[in-house]
């Protein structure tokens, strides 16, 4: 499914972002960055389920690849940077579901 959001290029030192997807009737939930890069190991993206539960986080220039399966209907993603060494950031150019 179509959906976009992305950060900043380059994202903002001390930032904190959160994006959302809800997908009614869904057993379990993934995006799709079509390209990813943050500064390794200090600026992060953390993949949740609705419930606060980590499934993944996911740190460096990782190119472009799908996400870690969210149990549940939504998926929560939380992207923290430090004070230091901004990089590109990352787009998310879809998702995909099943019951």
């Amino acid at each position: 499914v179509a959906k976009n959001f992305e950060t900043e290029h380059p994202y903002l030192n001390n930032t904190k972002q959160v994006f959302e997807i809800s997908q009614p009737g869904a057993g379990h939930i993934r995006v799709h960055f079509a390209k990813f890069d943050l500064e390794k190991q200090y600026d992060q993206v953390f993949i949740k389920d609705k419930e606060g539960k980590l499934a993944e986080s996911y740190s460096g220039n990782l190119g472009s690849f799908w996400s870690a399966d969210v149990l549940g209907d939504t998926l929560r993603m939380e992207f923290v940077a430090d004070f230091s060494n901004a990089a590109w950031g990352f787009s998310v150019d879809g998702y995909e579901f099943a019951p």
